[in-house]
């Protein structure tokens, strides 16, 4: 058992001799161990499990009491207590305590059921391949050869009380400052999910021959929030053994070569962290809180620090994922500007709209510039207050085309040339044609922003994250999200021409998704709708 393994390794070895790490191999989890994984979970099963009441049949024991004896004999004989107890002594020591254990079922084969081995080794084979798994296994035998510890003396791990064992260990006054500055750096606790990027990470940073270019280059990009930074320190946590040293530096690059992309979570892992950080179980959420989980991840867009500061809301006030939603519905602004009261996993984490201003404040101090970027700035903020106002996809310049191609366009309401109203992107070239200029030059800052993204069936398409969507409105003073809104509208009804072409056709599909997303914000609560009988086939004017 390991904690006699420390008791022991002290009486051999003295209190003062330093240990390098503790590694725990385990038995293999039990098949019932997935199912009731905590000591809950395993009483209730036991519950479960006890049958009706019968008549005694003159046997010492009632059948009754079966049950009981089975969860005694499999509290006694279950080592995942011990390596839970062992995990919270260790958890502010990183690199002192790993474990490797088999999780499908292993210690539910029996001695002699050697014809099961087949089956054992396939799990274990899989069980390694899994990335996590992997990189323990090279930590590992890299700290082995390396003979690197977190040199702790066996008494700081061993005198600590039954009572004591509850605590994490805090005999951290012997790490040297180094090992402090690892403990600060280390990824967060909730952190979830990602192996198709970690993979990426691990094929792109794989050790190499002798002889091989040791320098390899990657960055990563991707819209706040989407836990560019957290991606990183995990792949430290998993693969440090490979590097002799790990620097980290805050510095901002030009270069955009051996790049890649951080993107949304899937909703299975989105769903995974939410749980984690608002501190419930999945097995105790009846069918509709699992229903308003996956609701939540999905209003949240599966941006993972709104995730984490979502379950962090849910957890300090003790609601379901349902009251969350009704409330973020009713106080999005409020809940997503601020990150003081529900930071999530880290104090230091800014707000969710707090990313995004970053951005904003970014173009707008270079749009104030007489450059060619200062002029790119500024209609990327046209862009932006323009497009907020549709639907968040299939965002396309197919509608800046068309409205300024209309020789009906009201450009009064477009404002002027000079300021951030959107007039500068309807310009024509001389033959009437639309000059896509401006328009190109800021939908592509947009993207190196990650404010937008291009789509991949369609060049001219893009869209924009559902919050990034809401905070681009939000953050408009009541004037400005009148007069953004009412262009948006004018664009929107300009961009219609009234011909039965096949093409016109196609297009109305996509204008009709745009039409209702500005209705639904209050985008026609001036207007005077057309009376069909009068104006067949017409759309309201602005």
């Amino acid at each position: 058992p390991a904690k006699l393994v420390l008791e022991e390794a002290e009486s051999q070895f003295g209190s003062g001799r330093k240990l390098g790490f503790l590694l725990s191999l385990g038995t293999g989890l039990k098949i019932t161990d997935a199912a009731f994984a905590d000591a809950e979970g395993i009483n209730k099963r036991a519950l479960q499990t006890q049958q009706q009441p019968r008549k005694l049949s003159g046997s010492l024991f009632s059948r009754d009491i079966r049950p009981v004896f089975e969860h005694l004999k499999s509290s006694i004989t279950d080592t995942e207590p011990t390596h839970h107890e062992l995990e919270q002594r260790f958890r502010l020591v990183p690199n002192a305590y790993f474990r490797l254990n088999l999780d499908k079922g292993a210690s539910d084969i029996k001695l002699h059921q050697y014809k099961k081995m087949e089956v054992l080794r396939e799990a274990t084979k899989q069980y390694l391949r899994d990335p996590e798994v992997s990189a323990t296994v090279d930590q590992i035998v890299g700290r082995l050869h390396k003979k690197e510890g977190v040199e702790l003396p066996l008494n700081a791990t061993c005198k600590v009380s039954s009572a004591q064992t509850q605590q994490p260990l805090h005999s951290l006054a012997v790490l040297t400052e180094s090992q402090q500055v690892k403990i600060m750096s280390i990824a967060s606790p909730l952190f979830t999910g990602r192996s198709e990027i970690l993979n990426e990470f691990e094929q792109r940073f794989c050790e190499r021959a002798c002889g091989a270019s040791p320098r390899r280059l990657l960055r990563i990009w991707g819209m706040g929030g989407f836990g560019k930074t957290q991606v990183a320190l995990k792949f430290r946590d998993l693969y440090e053994s490979r590097f002799g040293r790990v620097f980290w530096v805050h510095a901002a690059t030009l270069d955009d070569e051996q790049t890649l992309a951080v993107d949304i979570m899937n909703e299975t892992d989105a769903v995974a962290l939410l749980l984690r950080s608002s501190r419930k179980k999945k097995e105790t959420l009846d069918f509709s809180e699992r229903l308003y989980s996956e609701s939540v991840v999905r209003e949240l867009g599966y941006l993972p620090l709104a995730i984490d500061q979502a379950g962090s809301y849910v957890s300090l006030h003790e609601c379901t994922f349902g009251t969350y939603l009704a409330e973020f519905v009713k106080q999005r602004k409020d809940m997503l500007s601020d990150s003081s009261l529900y930071p999530g996993a880290f104090e230091h984490n800014p707000a969710v709209y707090g990313t995004f201003e970053l951005s904003y404040e970014a173009l707008e101090k270079r749009s104030r510039e007489s450059t060619a970027k200062g002029h790119a700035a500024l209609n990327a903020l046209r862009v932006l207050n323009i497009f907020c106002f549709y639907h968040n996809e299939n965002l396309t310049g197919q509608i800046i085309d068309r409205a300024a191609t209309n020789s009906k366009v009201d450009k009064d309401v477009l404002g002027d040339m000079e300021s951030i109203a959107p007039l500068p992107l309807l310009e024509l070239n001389n033959d009437k044609s639309w000059n896509s200029k401006n328009y190109m030059e800021g939908i592509g800052l947009l993207r190196s922003y990650s404010l937008v993204k291009k789509s991949a069936f369609n060049e001219d398409d893009h869209s924009m994250h559902i919050l990034v969507h809401c905070w681009a409105r939000d953050r408009m003073r009541a004037d400005v999200f009148k007069f953004q809104q009412r262009a948006a509208r004018s664009i929107l009804f300009d961009s219609f021409h009234l011909q039965t072409r096949f093409e016109e056709e196609k297009f109305l599909v996509q204008l009709v998704q745009h039409l209702k997303a500005l209705i639904d914000r209050g985008g026609s609560d001036d207007l005077e709708w057309c009376n069909p009988s009068d104006r067949k086939g017409n759309m309201p004017g602005s």
